[in-house]
């Protein structure tokens, strides 16, 4: 869902600091007011989701938005491998290899295991 117009509506002193309050529009014309620490967080255009809705006494519906990518839990797939390889070589560690070629070995194994199991 797109942002089809924003329009600020003041701020105020939060436990975080300065908050900027927004009245936003989706482009399927549900309106909501949302926070945000800088007043240029939301734009119009920004593709966003929203993962949180409450009634507020000033008759908007409070909303927390975030990016679509911002939900993704899992890691790139750069960060992926590092994660892998730092696993493989631990377990590596703890079922006994010591020198380095083993450990390269031992681990490189624990991955083609774990991806053929994956696999099934």
């Amino acid at each position: 869902m797109k942002i089809a117009e924003i329009q600020q509506s003041g701020t105020w002193e939060s436990q975080y600091g300065l908050m900027y309050r927004m009245e936003v529009t989706l482009e399927d014309n549900r309106a909501g007011e949302v926070n945000a620490k800088k007043p240029d967080a939301w734009k119009v255009g920004d593709e966003v989701e929203i993962v949180d809705a409450k009634p507020n006494p000033r008759g908007l519906t409070k909303w927390k938005l975030q990016r679509p990518e911002q939900k993704s839990f899992g890691a790139s797939p750069d960060t992926q491998r590092r994660i892998d390889a730092s696993w493989s070589v631990g377990q590596a560690i703890a079922l006994g290899s010591r020198t380095p070629e083993d450990i390269e070995s031992t681990a490189i194994g624990l991955l083609e295991l774990r991806d053929k199991i994956a696999s099934r």
